[in-house]
C-alpha cells in the first residue's frame, strides 16, 4: 500500500458506487446467494457504506 493510500484511505480511491455494488454482492454471498434479494442487499449496502462515511468524516 502506498502512503497515499493509507493517507485518503481507500474510500476516496473507488467510485462509491462500485463500493456499493461490491458490498451488495459480499451480503448477497454471506447469506447464501438467494434469488430475489438483490434490491434488499443493495439498499444494505449503501446504509452500510453511509455509516462508514459519516463516520469516516466526523
Amino acid at each position: 500500500m502506498t502512503s497515499e493510500m493509507s493517507e485518503t484511505g481507500i474510500e476516496t480511491l473507488v467510485p462509491r458506487e462500485e463500493r456499493v455494488r461490491l458490498a451488495a454482492y459480499l451480503l448477497w454471498q454471506k447469506n447464501g446467494e438467494p434469488q430475489g434479494t438483490d434490491l434488499q442487499d443493495w439498499l444494505n449496502a449503501e446504509a452500510a457504506i453511509e455509516v462508514e462515511e459519516s463516520e469516516n468524516n466526523g
